[in-house]
């Protein structure tokens, strides 16, 4: 009698617990369910952005999958900013990668098995799509593969079917769940997820720990780094740890369903199926660092806000150089400048980066920004194949880049018919060889034109400077009015042809310039007295002062000039297709960037030209008031400042 109470009572309490357990499934199902399921992260391939893809899915209050959803009634944080969504749809005809794990311990002898097996066929004929790859594992007291990745259905079916479970066998469930993740990771990334049906808590006949994993191993293994993976568990009869298979699911951004007795299987799994057939893909920019980051997804609705969290991390993005000039395609003739940005994420840092031309290196450059100028006359006109390679301290390459162009020789070289028929890389037809001569006869023809008309307009700026007979040391008493004052000289890029004249120390010298700080050491302390009514600076050699080894320093970059016994400091703007342009880096004069405006030097000013290279200028004039010049002397000094001619037309 004693026996007959003690299970009824027992009876009762399961009872009992079972309606406690299904109210509050009913409870949880009163409210909008939102589940981020996973993180999916893609270099985009420019060196500082990822994409980011986050697979998502949400039910109604009813339970039913929430369908049509847009952009506009999400909100979306990374690390609590806000971000755009750039795209928004359902994940329905992604493919899945997809492990099913099915407990076959001694609990699931009998119809539990049976049931288990139909579930699993279930899952898979209304999961699987085009591309989509399953494998399933069994365990009891060992782990067992019995089915590897594979697309055909048959052969996944069969397979589950001849499944049965082993009498009083333990269940070594974690290291199960463990092995189903590591091989899921294995594959390309895409849409994935690992389905536990099971019955059982971990652990042998004698009641010990059965796996040698534990649940943090595996929830950690299936929420961090690029094995992140969503586990969907399903808790089969009563004698399970409910607690333990919901907070796997919520961990890793997988569903938890209960079944307590066969007839309710087929409904929890056909709603398991109606959410994950029902996911969505949701897609951003992302520009941040690498390292740990966090995801929180929102649906915008009246009530209470439904939030989804979940965490991921950018690995650090490989070196990618991207080409500044030229562009791709673009026709370029024998002077060429090439120059490329670098980017770089982690530890990686850049030696050098050379530059090949047609698979032979031309030159590197080992500072920023990584540049090379080339007479390319020796390469065969047509196509031209540029690389610029990236390499470590340890002349180990990190990165490259090709660029295509189109080499056309100038009048000054011109490439003969049989040079380009032998040239590598050229057409050995007929056709072909007759073609590219077309256009290099184009093409030199153009030149010849484009040179004439320049030489043609030099020499008429010339004689128009020798017809106004300026004298800047005779201009003083002169009454005629003068043009206004050039704010920049301007030089033709054409004017590379001008040879330096190398300054003489005379007694008569208006001022002097002394080196305090170059990239050539050589040059540091030299002195460069001022004799002249117009002194060029500049990293060309046709300079008066020149600096060939300080790359900031542009070529024809700032002019010193006599007027009434004072020397004034301007830049020099390059005349290229774009318009006129100052000197890339800069000239500061005392720590203060050079304006428009020319400035008029003081003994003790510090020049700076670019980065690095600095100036002392002093003075062999002297200086009245220098500091506080009258508004006669300025506008003088303004007025007789335009017959300083562009530096093209100088002799």
């Amino acid at each position: 009698m004693k026996f007959n109470r003690l299970t009824a009572s027992l009876k009762i309490a399961i009872l009992f617990a079972l309606m406690i357990i299904t109210q509050a499934n009913g409870l949880a199902q009163s409210a909008t369910e939102l589940v981020a399921h996973y993180v999916e992260v893609t270099p985009v391939g420019d060196g500082i952005t990822y994409k980011i893809n986050l697979y998502f899915s949400t039910v109604d209050p009813s339970g039913a999958p929430m369908k049509d959803i847009l952009a506009e009634s999400l909100n979306l944080l990374e690390d609590s900013q806000r971000v755009e969504i750039k795209d928004i749809g359902p994940a329905s005809e992604i493919p899945t990668n997809l492990v099913l794990v099915i407990d076959t311990s001694g609990t699931m002898f009998g119809a539990r098995i049976t049931d288990a097996q139909a579930a699993g066929v279930n899952l898979v004929t209304a999961l699987m799509k085009p591309g989509s790859q399953v494998a399933v594992i069994t365990f009891d007291n060992e782990i067992r593969t019995q089915i590897n990745f594979t697309s055909d259905q048959k052969t996944i079916t069969d397979g589950i079917q001849r499944i049965s479970a082993t009498r009083g066998a333990g269940a070594c469930l974690y290291d199960a769940i463990h092995a189903a993740v590591q091989a899921v990771s294995t594959l390309p990334v895409g849409n994935r997820a690992v389905i536990l049906l099971t019955d059982s808590r971990d652990e042998t006949p004698s009641l010990a720990i059965c796996s040698s994993q534990n649940i943090n191993n595996v929830i950690k293994l299936a929420s961090e780094g690029n094995t992140r993976t969503p586990i969907h568990t399903i808790g089969l009869g009563t004698d399970i740890d409910n607690e333990l298979l919901r907070n796997i699911a919520d961990q890793t951004g997988g569903y938890y369903l209960f079944s307590p007795d066969s007839p309710q299987l087929t409904n929890t799994i056909q709603k398991l199926i109606d959410r994950l057939n029902a996911q969505y893909i949701l897609t951003y920019l992302s520009t941040a660092s690498p390292g740990a980051h966090t995801l929180t997804l929102s649906v915008n609705q009246t009530g209470p806000v439904i939030k989804a969290t979940r965490n991921f991390s950018l690995s650090p993005l490989p070196a990618h150089i991207t080409f500044t000039t030229p562009l791709e395609g673009e026709l370029v003739g024998d002077l060429l400048k090439i120059a490329v940005s670098l980017s770089t994420q982690g530890q990686t840092t850049i030696a050098r980066v050379a530059f090949v031309m047609n698979g032979v290196e031309a030159g590197s450059d080992d500072t920023k920004p990584y540049e090379l100028e080339l007479d390319a006359s020796p390469y065969p006109t047509g196509a031209l194949t540029v690389s610029a390679v990236a390499y470590d301290a340890t002349n180990l390459e990190v990165a490259r880049a090709n660029l295509n162009l189109v080499h056309a020789q100038s009048a000054e070289a011109p490439t003969s018919p049989a040079e380009v028929a032998t040239a590598p890389g050229t057409a050995t037809s007929a056709n072909s060889e007759g073609n590219n001569l077309m256009v290099i006869t184009a093409v030199v023809l153009s030149g010849i034109s484009i040179f004439a008309i320049v030489f043609l307009l030099f020499l008429l700026l010339r004689q128009q400077q020798k017809d106004k007979g300026w004298n800047l040391e005779n201009m003083v008493d002169d009454e005629r009015t003068i043009p206004a004052m050039q704010r920049r000289a301007i030089i033709s890029q054409a004017d590379d042809h001008r040879k330096a004249t190398s300054p003489e120390f005379e007694s008569d010298a208006l001022g002097v310039l002394t080196i305090e700080a170059s990239d050539d050491s050589s040059l540091i302390d030299h002195r460069f007295e001022i004799t002249k009514s117009l002194v060029t600076l500049g990293r060309s050699a046709d300079n008066d002062v020149n600096f060939p080894g300080d790359k900031p320093v542009s070529r024809h970059h700032a002019e010193i000039y006599q007027i009434s016994g004072k020397l004034y400091l301007r830049e020099v703007e390059t005349a290229g297709a774009s318009g006129a342009m100052p000197p890339k880096y800069g000239t500061f004069v005392n720590q203060k960037a050079l304006e428009a405006d020319p400035v008029l030097l003081k003994t003790g000013d510090e020049i700076q030209l670019g980065k690095r290279v600095r100036l002392r200028f002093e003075s062999f004039v002297r200086e009245i008031n220098a500091d506080s010049p009258t508004s006669d002397d300025f506008d003088n000094d303004m007025t007789m400042a335009d017959d300083i001619d562009k530096t093209a037309l100088q002799d």
